[in-house]
């Protein structure tokens, strides 16, 4: 891909390892976490056919086969546009595409389904919860039922737990269970065990013990201490876990643990711990206050819904991403997008997105307490959100009203299911109570955001900083060619502030205060369209019943100093930025499919000034930036994101300085 430089190729390789993940679950059935995964891409924002639940919520989904499975609180349901209501006790199967429902699958149980994996054999799921009894015999709070008749299979008998179970999930022949309980068979297993997949027996593989209840302050609110949800890799050498509880085995693992789980026994990594969940938030409603996790298809990181109430500093009410194989005693996630006070619940990771539903009226919110903030943008009750920056993407059909949350979600093959307490997907536009369905097909690709590399064209706005002119010279990293006039692009070069150039259009800062996009190729520029994400007609001006709130967003603080930015530069989700005057290189992350602007600001000056830099364009892991007072072209190395070592000169044959410089094929 000549002069490009392409973030991973990561479009093309998430389609290619999503294909894999699929075609290794169904072949080998070696990790299961509720169901299959996704094909990469965003699912369409138009709903499917799905039955009608009535009542209760939706905790639990998965796909057995060619059948959805989903379990909760509800004791009705409706096949899709049928006029009969039926009996659904807290469990029911539909047929995809159809929303019919499975008319000999209608088991009764006598408590709330919590979770829902395949089962070991054909046309089986293993249901667990708080029940005890099914069709009115005792089975416990784990069964296994057949997905055609909906009566037991006897193969498999749980050993007797003693407690809710929360969350399952399936490596091999380990299933890895959790929930609020102290035994398991009788011995002592605090929120966490193993069982055979195949007989239900207990497994000693799993002896970690979860211990003390997140909010140890001895006021406020207090809930039974275990484990809220539990997810394995696909490789099975890691569990994520989460919950009510401050130590496992004795080590301080505030409300997440990270099992290693490759060897002969289950143990809690030494090397994996963060303190990142150890606020107590607001302590008089919630105890623990995490909520939902979800780990990437290919095992590399997990995110982490959670509620609590806006807390500065914390995070509280937010979606985090975090690296499974990071190594440290205070590791920090790779990136937060908080709501600005509403829950974040259900959470799925899939090859294009991480896929969030809860309470939240806007995400981008990092100074928001129950108001939209700068740079908040609508997203009422779910949102699509970058894996790589964690900025919501342009995907957003909205959940209104809202209700508690999205609890669940399942991503197949054919697109993403969810389970809530609500009935309408948009603004009262599609009645799907309870369950929705958003198929792939519809749906599109992610906005790519490669970037330019060498060799390639610098483009210089406004030369020398003054007039709308536009010149372009080739460069190929170390020889500058000829600078020609470019004519007839339709830009006020004298008005731009910063430019760049990424997966086949411009971005361009103005000095009126608004971010512009123009495709651009071949010396062509297409017509300019003002990115306000902030103000999505869709809901602006749509109240929440939250308050006296609509769902209208806030233009980012940067948006009012554009006029006193010098350059900017994109590089790996980030948008770096010079302001003029000051000695802070700064950047906010960004997203090219919504075109959202970041809420929060890094600084990554990294001990250098750079009052007399001008940032230009990146290349490779180099950013290029220009002297204010010479003119001349340098560059310094970007590791981690930030510039380190001394920088070097690139050219100084000519005058680089403009408006807007940026780096295009």
């Amino acid at each position: 891909m000549g002069g490009l430089v392409a973030r991973g190729e990561r479009y093309v390789l998430r389609a290619v390892a999503a294909t894999l993940s699929v075609v290794a679950l169904s072949v080998s059935g070696l990790s299961v976490a509720g169901g299959s995964a996704q094909a990469a891409g965003l699912v369409a924002p138009t709903p499917g056919k799905t039955p009608a639940v009535l009542d209760g919520g939706i905790y639990a989904l998965t796909q057995v086969g060619d059948t959805i499975v989903a379990g909760g609180s509800f004791t009705k349901a409706r096949s899709w546009n049928g006029d009969k209501t039926e009996t659904r006790t807290r469990l029911l199967a539909f047929k995809p595409g159809t929303g019919t429902l499975v008319g000999s699958f209608a088991p009764k149980l006598n408590g709330t389904v919590y979770a829902l994996v395949p089962g070991p054999v054909a046309h089986s799921v293993l249901a667990a919860g708080a029940f005890k009894k099914l069709n009115g015999k005792s089975v416990g709070r784990l069964v296994l039922i057949n997905t055609l008749t909906g009566t037991r299979i006897n193969s498999f008998k749980a050993a007797s737990v003693n407690g809710r179970i929360s969350s399952l999930a399936v490596h091999g022949n380990r299933l890895y269970v959790g929930g609020n309980f102290t035994e398991v068979g009788g011995v002592a297993h605090a929120g966490l065990a193993s069982l055979n997949f195949t007989t239900g027996a207990l497994d000693p593989f799993v002896g970690n013990q979860v211990a003390q209840r997140h909010n140890d302050t001895g006021s406020g609110a207090r809930g039974a201490v275990g484990v809220t949800e539990l997810e394995v890799t696909p490789a099975g050498d890691r569990v994520v876990a989460i919950g009510n509880f401050k130590k496992v085995d004795g080590r301080r693992r505030d409300q997440v643990v990270v099992l290693n789980t490759g060897g002969s026994s289950s143990v809690v990594s030494p090397t994996w711990a963060t303190n990142a969940f150890s606020s107590y938030c607001h302590k008089r409603s919630f105890d623990s206050w995490v909520r939902d996790l979800s780990i990437s298809p290919d095992g590399s990181y997990f995110v982490v819904g959670s509620s609590g109430g806006a807390s500065k500093g914390a995070l509280c009410d937010s979606a985090a991403r975090f690296e499974t194989y990071a190594s440290g005693t205070k590791l920090g996630p790779t990136w937060v997008d908080y709501t600005g006070g509403d829950t974040v619940w259900g959470v799925q990771a899939t090859a294009d997105a991480v896929y969030v539903g809860g309470h939240m009226r806007w995400m981008n919110n990092i100074n928001g307490r129950d108001r939209a903030a700068q740079g908040a943008v609508p997203r009422p009750g779910i949102a699509a959100l970058d894996p790589e920056n964690g900025m919501p993407l342009a995907w957003n059909p909205g959940r209104h009203p809202r209700g508690e949350a999205v609890y669940t979600f399942l991503a197949t093959s054919a697109g993403l299911y969810l389970g809530s307490n609500t009935d309408w997907i948009g603004n009262f536009t599609y009645k799907r109570p309870r369950l929705a369905f958003f198929p792939l097909a519809g749906g599109r690709a992610v906005a790519g955001d490669y970037r330019a590399g060498l060799p390639g064209r610098i483009l210089i706005g406004s030369p020398g900083a003054s007039g709308d002119g536009l010149t372009s010279q080739s460069f190929d990293g170390t020889t500058v060619g000829a600078a020609t006039a470019v004519t007839d692009t339709g830009v006020p070069w004298g008005k731009t502030r910063g430019a760049f150039w990424i997966g086949g259009t411009l971005f361009y800062g103005r000095a009126n205060g608004w971010i512009y996009s123009r495709t651009y190729a071949n010396s062509t520029f297409g017509p300019a369209v003002k990115l306000d994400p902030y103000h999505d007609p869709q809901w602006a001006g749509v109240r929440t019943g939250s308050g006296n709130t609509t769902y209208t967003g806030a233009n980012p603080s940067l948006f009012a100093n554009l006029g006193s930015v010098s350059g900017m530069a994109y590089y790996r989700g980030r948008v770096y930025y010079t302001v003029a005057g000051s000695p802070v290189l700064r950047y906010r992350y960004f997203s090219a499919d919504s075109g959202t602007l970041g809420s929060q600001t890094f600084n990554a000056s990294n001990g250098i000034s750079w009052r007399k830099a001008q940032v230009a364009f990146t290349s490779g892991d180099y950013l290029y930036f220009v002297s204010r007072t010479t003119g001349k072209l340098r560059r310094i190395l970007l590791s981690a994101g930030l510039p380190t070592g001394p920088s070097t000169l690139v050219d100084g044959s000519r005058d680089w300085r403009g408006r807007a410089l940026f780096l295009a094929p």
